[in-house]
């Protein structure tokens, strides 16, 4: 009893030092006021629309381009009528807010996964800070004031989300109430970056991955990993997601506005691809390095069972995708390291067992 209450006592102080220490990393990372170039654009039309305007559709302010079309992608005016009530201070206050929340997302998600991979290990608290702390290193360069906040944060909550969605669906769920919540997830993302193509890429990997399995399954005549109505259920879902971003004061053209110009951000840097041979980005390398070793340490160890199978099956392959579109284009690099998160610590904390 002794010797378990002093291990418990280690263990705490433990968990104390880590979140110390990540939290610490965080504010020197996410902290910082450095604005992004379009900051101003993104107040000043969100004021526009503020003061009776309506919604702009020209570009009014280019010299070069006067009266092109414009898309506001962050049409729910939150950095405007932030600015509007707090200046400066409320923007620094709203990254703050959604930097903690972004990181309480990436630490369910990480408690779901080595739930689901190894159900009768827990992962030693400074181990789960040094992937947080590395992951930290490789966000902070997209942190700044700017929508990109938004799809970093809802990333980081859909990752999470559909891991407990895993878990209720194992449980005979027909509908998680983490699944439902995708359609309004995805509405709510749509109006305010973007990037919630992101989003839809990663809830089409992960319902493919459970229909496709399950009616393979039954195709061979062995027990299906979802009932008929959970598949059903699965599919509806991600057609609704895939529908709900239609609900934007653009309507279908935001989806044509965005892929017409995925490709044609050749003069922003952020857009530049990864040079793989060089020392550049070194960080989100090795980050890469250690999730592709991590990923194989999890499918060897994988326990028996649906679960842990089905949760490899569709997060492999999207850590592969988004660390390819991290290599195209270095603001991906950002969104990489979120999703990663989760499986490093899996593949870390066997390292660290093994030494």
């Amino acid at each position: 009893m002794r010797n378990f209450l002093q291990h418990a006592d280690s263990r705490t102080r433990m968990v104390w030092l880590a979140s110390f220490l990540v939290i610490a990393t965080a504010l020197h990372f996410l902290a910082g006021n450095v604005a992004d170039p379009d900051l101003w654009g993104h107040v000043r039309y969100g004021q526009m629309i503020l003061d009776g305007h309506g919604l702009p559709r020209e570009d009014v302010f280019s010299y070069t381009a006067p009266g092109a079309p414009f898309y506001d992608h962050e049409c729910l005016l939150v950095f405007a009528s932030l600015f509007s009530v707090g200046g400066s201070a409320a923007l620094v206050v709203l990254k703050l807010l959604l930097s903690a929340i972004m990181l309480v997302a990436m630490l369910d998600a990480t408690r779901s996964t080595v739930a689901c991979l190894t159900p009768d290990e827990r992962p030693h608290p400074l181990t789960i800070a040094a992937v947080l702390i590395a992951s930290l290193a490789v966000i902070a360069p997209g942190a700044t004031f700017r929508p990109q906040l938004f799809t970093m944060v809802f990333l980081a909550l859909e990752v999470a989300m559909l891991l407990r969605a895993d878990r209720r669906l194992e449980s005979g769920s027909t509908v998680p109430a983490q699944l439902a919540a995708m359609p309004p997830m995805m509405l709510a993302w749509a109006n305010l970056h973007g990037g919630f193509l992101v989003g839809l890429g990663l809830l089409g990997v992960w319902c493919a991955t459970h229909i496709v399995t399950s009616f393979v399954q039954r195709l061979r005549g062995v027990a299906a990993d979802l009932e008929p109505q959970q598949m059903i259920a699965v599919a509806c879902v991600g057609l609704l997601s895939l529908a709900a971003p239609l609900i934007n004061p653009y309507g279908i053209h935001l989806y044509t506005y965005l892929a017409d110009t995925l490709d044609m951000h050749g003069e922003i840097s952020e857009w530049f691809p990864v040079t793989l041979l060089t020392t550049e980005f070194l960080r989100f390398k090795l980050l890469c390095l250690a999730a592709a070793a991590s990923a194989a340490i999890a499918w060897r160890i994988r326990p028996a069972g649906a679960r842990a199978r089905v949760l490899l099956a569709w997060m492999t392959p999207f850590l592969a995708v988004a660390a390819v579109l991290a290599f195209r284009h270095q603001r991906h690099t950002v969104l990489f390291a979120i999703a990663a998160a989760p499986l490093l610590v899996v593949g870390v904390e066997h390292l660290r067992r093994a030494a």
